[in-house]
């Protein structure tokens, strides 16, 4: 390339392609010490984990991710009495993506697998469990072919592309800053009414997200779970569906999918007396986060071919994946799973009686087409937990009658009823309409679990709840393109010595592959014989050959 050439990009085509996808896991392991306003442990029921106040940073070609664990669990104190404590434990971890810009736009989430709680001594616990960071990466490419040899706009107005229109997305991730709300229940006359607070938890499942006009749209809902003792030293559970609805500004035109998940925080619960003097109102506050991808369904022209009129051009072809937004989900589902009591885990052995609390948490582990029926299948796997009240095998002990050596017949211990811990998996699926959806194609979602309830007869274990889905899809594309080209300006392009050439096009032969045979254009060629391009071309064709071009201005005096 000689000094006075140049280098020249035509701008405006960009689309988002996923560049890195992957996971890092993380230990956390961290020790507790009761408060001493908390009685110590006899047998730990439940252990669960949440993650809190994540954040990332793109450095070096690495994703820095950290955050909170905040461990909960619900144990048995001393005469059978339930009780609750949660504490919050640092992580931290890198996640190596060779080329990784801070430009890019990271849509992460971060799952907690494996946490587990150790009794030192009746008032020291040992918490561990697996962080579980994974991370798509997407990047805007501009893929509009790169000119080289161009010496200025005379030798641009040579160029000819040919171009095509396909599907391509923009990505974007929104996070809201920290979001409140409160929430009352109100016992009615056949629950007990409230002695002290045990536990209280709040999922906030995603029923719709909009995005459209600049503004997100989030519907959602509240699923608000108390356990709590009751005056007479049993316990009871109360729950509470609410709607939970927030709008985001966005930064995007046009109509959007997305998908949304909502982090809780802070809760605090509070009991209160009713108008009839009554303590049946449980006041909640708490607080919550948005995180909401969101894929923008836009188009982008590729340069099929190019050539120049006046000189040799030199295409270099390549190949891109292109990604572009093709349904998104919102559904729900019901669940009844069912398990033999002998194939459930408690932490004692005995028998169940009757559930206090049931709880189910879903993971969507795959998405599969199904194109013989036209059909997306989800599936995943829910992972129950009951407390339940349940009677300890009879102890029995030997009577030695005084003066023999002979035992007498055993005497049977009177039965003992406790509290205990009953976990089960269940395997879930969902079958959706799969139009529009293509081989290949990518998924990302959010799903939450409501309205559990649990049963038991003699024989099985049952848990029955609903499922709501937020499922995005992508689909997928390889394209074959012009990513660059060289003009080479000292040798001119080889061209009839005719000015008028008549010309008998074969079946299937396109304007654009005369076109560039005879180092003329398309809008050259349709001009002269008469036509539109994309017209069926006629039995002949009359082919100009252009003089060369020059660039238009005027004339300056």
């Amino acid at each position: 390339m000689t000094n006075d050439q140049m280098t020249v990009m035509e701008p405006g085509e960009f689309a988002a392609d996923l560049i890195f996808e992957g996971s890092q896991n993380v230990s956390v392991a961290s020790e507790f010490i009761l408060p001493d306003y908390l009685p110590d442990i006899e047998r730990i029921l439940r252990v669960t984990a949440r993650t809190e106040g994540e954040s990332e940073l793109v450095s070096d070609g690495e994703l820095h991710f950290n955050g909170e664990v905040i461990f909960s669990i619900l144990y048995l104190a001393e005469d059978c009495q339930l009780k609750s404590v949660a504490f919050a434990a640092d992580y931290s971890g890198e996640l190596v993506a060779d080329g990784i810009q801070e430009s890019d736009v990271v849509i992460s989430e971060t799952d907690v697998a494996d946490a587990c709680a150790q009794l030192s001594n009746p008032r020291k616990l040992l918490f561990r469990c697996q962080v579980i960071y994974t991370a798509r990466v997407y990047r805007m490419h501009m893929i509009e072919p790169q000119i080289n040899g161009v010496r200025g706009v005379e030798d641009e107005l040579t160029i000819e592309r040919d171009k095509v229109e396909v599907p391509a997305m923009e990505v974007r991730r929104e996070r809201s800053e920290e979001l409140s709300g409160s929430i009352d229940i109100e016992l009615d006359a056949s629950q007990p009414p409230v002695d002290q607070i045990v536990l209280c938890e709040l999922d906030i499942i995603t029923i719709s997200c909009t995005a459209e006009s600049g503004m997100l749209s989030y519907h959602g809902e509240g699923v608000l779970r108390c356990l709590y003792q009751t005056p007479d030293g049993g316990y009871a559970v109360a729950t509470q569906r609410f709607p939970v609805n927030a709008e985001l500004a966005l930064a995007l035109r046009g109509k959007c999918g997305c998908y949304a998940k909502a982090k809780t925080g802070e809760i605090t619960a509070s009991v209160e007396p009713n108008s009839y003097g009554e303590p049946r109102i449980i006041e909640v506050d708490y607080t919550y986060w948005l995180d909401v991808p969101v894929f923008y369904a836009s188009t982008v022209k590729l340069t099929r071919d190019i050539y120049s009129t006046d000189y040799e051009c030199l295409p270099v072809f390549g190949s891109c994946v292109l990604r572009s937004p093709a349904r998104t989900y919102e559904t729900n589902f019901t669940v009844n799973a069912v398990k033999p009591r002998g194939e459930v885990t408690t932490d004692v052995k005995g028998s169940l009686i009757m559930p206090v609390m049931t709880e189910a948490a879903v993971k969507i582990t795959d998405v599969k087409l199904d194109s013989g029926k036209n059909k997306l299948i989800a599936e995943g796997e829910a992972e129950i937990f009951m407390l339940a009240l349940c009677r300890l095998a009879p102890k029995t002990t030997a009577v030695v009658e005084h003066g023999s050596d002979q035992a007498a017949e055993p005497e049977q211990a009177e039965p003992e009823t406790t509290y205990c811990g009953v976990t089960f998996s269940y395997p879930v699926k969902c079958e959706l309409d799969a139009h529009g959806v293509e081989e290949g194609f990518g998924w990302q979602c959010s799903v939450g679990v409501s309205n559990v309830k649990g049963r038991l007869d003699s024989t099985n274990v049952y848990a029955d709840f609903e499922v709501n889905l937020n499922l995005v899809t992508e689909n997928v594309g390889t394209y074959e393109y012009v990513t660059a080209a060289t003009l080479d300006t000292a040798k001119s392009a080889a061209k009839p010595a005719a000015s008028l050439i008549l010309y008998y096009p074969a079946e299937g032969e396109s304007l654009w592959y005369i076109a560039k045979k005879y180092k003329s254009t398309c809008r050259d060629i349709a001009l002269e014989n008469g036509i539109t391009e994309g017209d069926k071309l006629p039995t002949v064709l009359r082919i100009p050959l252009p003089e060369k071009r020059k660039p238009i201005f005027s004339k300056v005096i």
